[in-house]
C-alpha cells in the first residue's frame, strides 16, 4: 500500500452468517429503501418477441439484456481478444496502471480478465 492512503479497518467479528444482521435500523432502513427502487424502477423488465429488455430510461439502450444477449457480448469480446492476438489492451502501458477504468463494460469480462492479470491494483466497472 502507499504511503499516504488512509488503512481500512476490518471488522473480526464479521461472517458471511451476521453479515447485514446490523441493530442499525436507520442503515437498514437506507438499504431497504435502495433495493425497493432498483426492484422497481430497474427489473420492471419488458418482453418482446420472446427477448427481455430493461425497462430504465426505456428505449435508450436497443439491445436487450438476457442470457442470450450477454452470450453474444462475450463471444464479441473473445473475437476482439484474438485479432488482438490475445491482448486485453493496446495502449503503451509502462508498468503497473494501478487503477483502471472501463465504462460500458457490458457483461464485465474484459475487466475480470484484467484483474486476473494482474495490471491495476482497483478495476472500476461502469456499464
Amino acid at each position: 500500500m502507499a504511503t499516504g492512503e488512509p488503512s481500512i479497518a476490518v471488522d473480526a467479528g464479521l461472517t458471511a452468517d451476521n453479515y447485514g444482521s446490523s441493530a442499525d435500523s436507520a442503515y437498514d432502513s437506507e438499504v431497504a429503501s435502495y433495493t425497493t427502487s432498483l426492484a422497481s424502477g430497474v427489473t420492471d423488465y419488458k418482453f418482446e418477441h420472446g427477448r427481455r429488455y430493461h425497462a430504465y430510461k426505456e428505449g435508450s439502450y436497443i439491445y436487450p439484456n438476457d442470457e442470450k444477449e450477454s452470450d453474444r457480448l462475450d463471444i464479441a469480446h473473445k473475437m476482439m481478444e484474438v485479432s488482438m492476438d490475445g491482448k486485453l489492451y493496446l495502449a503503451p502501458l509502462k508498468g503497473d496502471p494501478g487503477r483502471v477504468l472501463d465504462i460500458g463494460t457490458g457483461t464485465g469480462i474484459w475487466a475480470m480478465e484484467m484483474g486476473t492479470a494482474a495490471l491495476g491494483d482497483v478495476i472500476i466497472r461502469n456499464s
